[in-house]
Parts: C-alpha cells; sequence; structure tokens
C-alpha cells in the first residue's frame, strides 16, 4: 500500500483539480461520484470553496501539481466578487445563483483561512485586505463581546451556539498571523483561547463540549458527549498556539484533550468513534475520516511524544487502509463499525483534512 501522502499528491490531487474544478463556473464542485465525476448540480458552499484554495496554494507552495497555482488564483478572485462587504452566501448553484444567502461564521472562517495561506503563496497584499474586510465585517455584524465569540449565523435562528466555528476560527486567525505578524490577529487568537478555557471545557478530564446556550452555558447532560475529532483538532491547534505566542505548552489543556479522546474515543485497531461520553459510552459508533487526519496530526505535536513512536504515521494507515478507494482518488467519508458505508458520494471537504495531515506529518 502507498503511503497516505503518495497517495494524496499521485491520485487524489490530480483527480479533483481535473474533476473537481469547474472551469465553466470558476468554482469546485461539492464532491464526485464513485466513478470519480463531478456533481455539478450540487449548491456550491462558500466553506467548500475556501477549503480548496486553501489545498490548491498548498499545493503550489509545496510544488505537487503545476496548475494548483493558477487554479487557486481563479477561484480565489471569483469567491473574493461575491463579497462587498457584507460577508459571504452560505451557498450558490452552478450559474452563481445565491441558493442560501446565511451569513454563517463556520464560512467565513474557513474565507480566512484561503486568504491567509493565499497570501503565503503570492505576497499579494490584496489578500490581508480582504482578511480584513471579512473580520470588519464578524465585529460589526456578528460578535457578541457581552459573553464573547460571535454568533452562529444571520440572520439569526434557533440553532444553539458551538464551538466548532470559533475553533476554525481560531485556525484561521494563527494562519493570519503566521503569514502576516501583526494586525492584531494573535491577540484575536488569545480572547477565542479564553473561551475554550473559560466555557468550551466541561470536567476534569477535560471533554470538549459542542453545543451551548446564548450565554456559553453547555447543552449537555451531566454525562458531556463529545467529538474525538475535535479534541485531536484542538491538540495541534493548541501546540501551534503555543508556538506563535510564546506560551509554554503546560499552560494549556492540549494533553488533557489528548488523554481523554485515547481513552474514550478509539477503540480496538485505532478505530475513532464518531462520539462517545465522557464516562466512556459510545453514542455513535461509526467513523469517519476526517478523525483519522487530525488525530494524525495531533499525534505528530511535540506535546503529545516523540514523532518516532509513528502513532501520526499508524493514523494516517489506518486512514489509507479503511476510507481510500483502491487505485483511485476517491474515498469513503464514512465507515459503520461492519465496515459498509453509507456515503453516497464522496465529498469534496475531506481534502482540507487530508492535505492538513499530510503536511504535518510526511
Amino acid at each position: 500500500m502507498t503511503s497516505a501522502g503518495q497517495w494524496f499528491r499521485e491520485l487524489a490531487l490530480p483527480l479533483w483539480i481535473e474533476a473537481g474544478w469547474d472551469r465553466q463556473s470558476r468554482s469546485f464542485v461539492e464532491g464526485l461520484d464513485f466513478a470519480g465525476r463531478p456533481l455539478l448540480d450540487m449548491p456550491r458552499r462558500t466553506m467548500v470553496q475556501a477549503r480548496q484554495i486553501w489545498v490548491m496554494c498548498v499545493a503550489a507552495r509545496n510544488g505537487w501539481h503545476a496548475s494548483a497555482g493558477s487554479i487557486a488564483d481563479e477561484a480565489l478572485a471569483s469567491l473574493l466578487s461575491e463579497s462587498d462587504g457584507t460577508g459571504y452566501p452560505f451557498s450558490k448553484d452552478r450559474s452563481g445563483r445565491v441558493i442560501d444567502d446565511r451569513r454563517d461564521l463556520y464560512s467565513h472562517a474557513f474565507v480566512l483561512l484561503a486568504l491567509a495561506e493565499a497570501y503565503k503563496l503570492t505576497g499579494n497584499r490584496a489578500c490581508l485586505a480582504a482578511a480584513d474586510q471579512t473580520l470588519a465585517f464578524l465585529d460589526g455584524a456578528m460578535a457578541t463581546p457581552e459573553t464573547g465569540g460571535y454568533k452562529e449565523s444571520l440572520p439569526l435562528c434557533d440553532a444553539p451556539r458551538r464551538q466548532n466555528p470559533h475553533m476554525h476560527l481560531f485556525e484561521a486567525l494563527l494562519a493570519l498571523h503566521e503569514a502576516a505578524g501583526g494586525n492584531g490577529y494573535l491577540e484575536r487568537a488569545e480572547k477565542l483561547h479564553g473561551l475554550l478555557s473559560q466555557h468550551f471545557l466541561c470536567g476534569p478530564q477535560p471533554v470538549l463540549a459542542e453545543l451551548f446556550d446564548d450565554v456559553w452555558q453547555p447543552l449537555t447532560a451531566a454525562d458531556v458527549i463529545f467529538e474525538p475529532g475535535h479534541h485531536f483538532e484542538w491538540v495541534w491547534l493548541l501546540d501551534r498556539f503555543a508556538q506563535l505566542s510564546g506560551q509554554p505548552d503546560s499552560a494549556h489543556p492540549g494533553r488533557g484533550l489528548w488523554d481523554t479522546a485515547i481513552a474514550n474515543g478509539v477503540g480496538e485497531a485505532l478505530w475513532i468513534y464518531e462520539r462517545v461520553t465522557a464516562s466512556g459510552t459510545v453514542v455513535d459508533a461509526s467513523s469517519r475520516l476526517w478523525t483519522y487526519a487530525e488525530a494524525a496530526k495531533a499525534a505528530n505535536s511535540p506535546l503529545i511524544g516523540n514523532p518516532a513512536d509513528n502513532r501520526a504515521r499508524d493514523f494516517l494507515h489506518a486512514l489509507n487502509a479503511r476510507f481510500v478507494i483502491d487505485g483511485t482518488g476517491l474515498w469513503a467519508d464514512r465507515r459503520n463499525p461492519d465496515g459498509s458505508s453509507p456515503s453516497s458520494f464522496v465529498p469534496a471537504s475531506s481534502l482540507y483534512h487530508i492535505c492538513g495531515a499530510v503536511c504535518a506529518v510526511e
């Protein structure tokens, strides 16, 4: 079996550049079918556009594909043309008609991440100007200074507040600081780090609550349900934060998040459960591809241990063995415990996780 990195560079990336990039609309498709054909009629989320731009910028910086840089430039220009300073719509169709006009925090976090990586690639300060405009929109329209953080979406809805969009905003701010130090990016990230320590973590283990009310009280029973994959994402991000901010590793809860995820969320043969409780009860025994990519990144963190112990590569090997469809650049997004997959198509959104893991580990 080829390594996950070799598979990504030689099969997945070329396929998604060829079939996943819609030249006619200057946008990325939402997914492919299991024959590798683009699903042209699926609504195209801003989040997916931004994630794919990020992947193409990373691929271009690493010299992995000759077309990646030009596609990133074209896709970013198309994406930025959609905003007049009032944020980005949730999704559009192939023709560019808005399908869902919501402004949601999750999408904007990934727009910022794409802009950070595009600036690393090109040095074009227009990327930073667009990032600052996006942050100004979030501050003006979606910030909740009385409780911290941001609204889930506009228009307001009855949905709970979530830690996950704030985690990815934290990721984007770290990337912006790394790309262009200053501009207050790290200070913004520090405020989100405060949300984690003050509200997102529950219990002594600790576990990461997912859903909250308007004042950041967890919407959960005493036995908190958590997603091991999100623990792994935070571990890696907290390690980056420690490096960029100069805070010692001991000042953040990454080690505790890792230990809880491994103890409660990983079964035999490195099977990562979708959702478990703080006491160790499995709520959803299915497994998702992205969690293995994030586990590999977390395992490669200096905080967790010696990279020479191969845990990071073990998780990538499990990703490759369980989810990759042999001889193609395709994958099953989810597996049931019996090995079957309920996935009806191959989602483009997974490529961001795979690319990130390959960069971090290989």
